[in-house]
């Protein structure tokens, strides 16, 4: 499959330059074109003079126009694309049948849809109006695609592009429009890897990276949805994308530790709050309820929440902020409500699967195994994450023989630690129950076989420290609870992970096992209660959370 940035696909004009720029006529005065209007003059006198320069002059103004029509549509924030419509729409009012004035009227118009904007209908009136006036450009293409796609019908636009594609006649543009086509069909993989070769051809249009970003967020990927996030409002992109960073902003914490950086991002977007369209603003709500949920306001988070709800109706990502924030609350039933909200919406979200199958698990409830099998089923490529989650589960019933399988199979298929580090912990249930017969050397064994895999794993050494304070052993226990802390901040993980980790040693050290001098083991709980509250000071004393007036909330 091959992009050719400088064939327009079928076209009446063979020799049509490249099909994502201007098609309009430039005035050239060389030595013919200057002999030409001088003979004309000669033999018209001056009325053909006047006329030639009024053509020159209009040509060069719609060719101005035009330019600036297509560098603004490209950068893709609102205060762009309104300029990037004017422009084009200038560029119609001197000639309604302008090629690439139809063009990019019409893409801005789609474009501005994406932001929240109602523009479907002049949208589809300007590819009519290409139609009747014979024009086929690149842009109309992809144009007519999008607009299939948005209206919930992928497969016409997969039709009416991929023979342009597989004939190698296609624009960026157009590669875009399929490769997005592709993935609302279920071909992600497909997908992405053509949107990977229009951003190779075209790497300035910041919009083919918007839409890796979506692919890989419904994919459960967060980490390469905010690297394609982070590209696009980058300095490389365009730094004036609030949509870009509104929605960077929400998944920061949900990936980083980088509470800090989120809130900075946020406060861009509220400065520049008259140029932002609804879906900004609504994932403005969903980031500030996100940034909330960190650091354990719950109240705020649902508030949030709620006002992103009202205003993107049926987003799996709120209803799965909903449902963690009930789970923080501790009511476990409206978590079940919200997470079936989300694994219902259209288009799926993975990662809330994931987390509703998790809970389940957590409940005890054998379904769990069933939403797991329609991700496994459901993924391009199938890893060792499947089985380890079955692991897990069967480990967490006392089910050790199934356990043992699941993660044995995870293990050989792949080099995941976490494959290895469950087979530790189904050894050292095995061994428990040999009592004075146990082999504790096999444990530790395994347990150093996953750090060699990869060093830093901080549940390797919280785990061993539950081990230790199990045996009475206090020192060691709080020892290696610092080993697992310090894994924590390197990593940089998300702040509900962190504070989750200290939420667990504290309970921990607050129910102390028999053998376990009860003053010491509560006065170290108050302790580790002190460092939570100083990792918390210390990730958000550089934030302040702005709300829609720019003050905290």
């Amino acid at each position: 499959m091959s992009l050719n940035p400088s064939d327009p696909g079928p076209h009446p004009s063979e020799a049509a330059p490249a099909p994502d720029e201007d098609l309009t006529p430039r005035p050239r005065l060389g030595v013919v074109g200057f002999i030409i209007p001088v003979a004309v003059v000669a033999a018209a006198g001056t009325a053909a003079l006047v006329y030639y320069g009024q053509a020159v002059s209009r040509a060069t103004t719609v060719a101005g126009l035009n330019d600036e029509a297509r560098r603004a549509a490209k950068r893709f924030d609102l205060a762009s694309l309104k300029t990037a419509q004017a422009k084009a729409d200038e560029v119609l009012d001197l000639d309604p049948a302008h090629p690439i004035g139809l063009s990019y009227a019409a893409l801005v118009r789609v474009e501005m849809m994406q932001h929240g904007l109602d523009r479907r209908a002049e949208a589809e009136a300007l590819v009519r109006t290409a139609a009747g006036a014979g024009v086929d450009t690149p842009v109309i293409r992809a144009v007519s695609g999008y607009l299939d796609i948005l209206g919930g019908q992928p497969d016409k636009a997969e039709r009416a592009l991929s023979p342009i594609i597989d004939a190698g006649r296609g624009a960026p543009i157009v590669a875009h429009a399929l490769g997005w086509a592709q993935a609302e069909r279920g071909r992600y993989a497909e997908g992405r890897g053509i949107i990977r070769q229009a951003i190779e051809r075209d790497f300035t249009a910041v919009a083919y990276r918007l839409t890796l970003a979506e692919l890989a967020h419904r994919q459960g990927k967060l980490r390469r949805a905010l690297s394609q996030l982070q590209a696009a409002y980058g300095e490389r992109g365009n730094p004036k994308l609030l949509l870009a960073k509104a929605w960077g902003a929400a998944l920061l914490p949900q990936v980083t530790g980088a509470y800090a950086a989120a809130h900075e991002r946020l406060a861009e977007v509220e400065a520049s709050r008259a140029d932002a369209g609804p879906r900004t603003l609504a994932l403005l709500e969903w980031a500030r309820g996100e940034l909330a949920l960190a650091v354990g306001d719950v109240q705020t988070a649902q508030q949030r929440a709620d006002a992103a709800a009202a205003q993107l109706p049926g987003f799996a990502p709120v209803s799965d902020l909903l449902a963690r924030a009930a789970l923080k609350a501790g009511d476990r039933r409206r978590a079940v409500e919200l997470y079936e909200q989300a694994v219902s919406a259209k288009p799926e979200y993975r990662g809330s699967k994931w987390a509703f199958a998790r809970l389940k698990s957590d409940m005890g409830d054998p379904s769990a195994l069933d939403l797991v099998a329609e991700l496994e089923s459901s993924a391009p490529q199938p890893g060792p994450e499947y089985d380890v989650f079955r692991g897990e589960h069967h480990l967490r019933r006392g089910q050790l023989e199934r356990a043992r399988a699941r993660f044995a199979a995870a293990a050989e298929t792949s080099q995941d630690p976490a494959a290895l580090f469950g087979l530790a912990r189904v050894t050292y249930e095995e061994e428990k129950r040999k009592g004075a017969r146990a082999d504790v050397g096999a444990v530790a064994r395994q347990l150093d076989a996953v750090l060699a895999r990869r060093r830093s794993y901080p549940e390797v050494y919280a785990y061993v420290g539950d081990l230790q304070l199990d045996q009475g052993r206090l020192q060691p226990a709080d020892d290696n609870y610092r080993l697992a802390e310090k894994d924590y901040l390197t990593e940089n993980r998300p702040i509900p992970e962190v504070l989750g980790f200290y939420d667990r040693v504290v309970a921990r050290l607050e129910r102390p096992t028999t053998g376990v001098p009860r003053s010491r083991a509560r006065a170290l709980a108050r302790r580790w209660g002190a460092r939570k509250r100083t990792y918390l000071s210390s990730v958000t004393a550089t934030a302040t959370a702005p709300n829609s007036a720019g003050a905290a909330p």
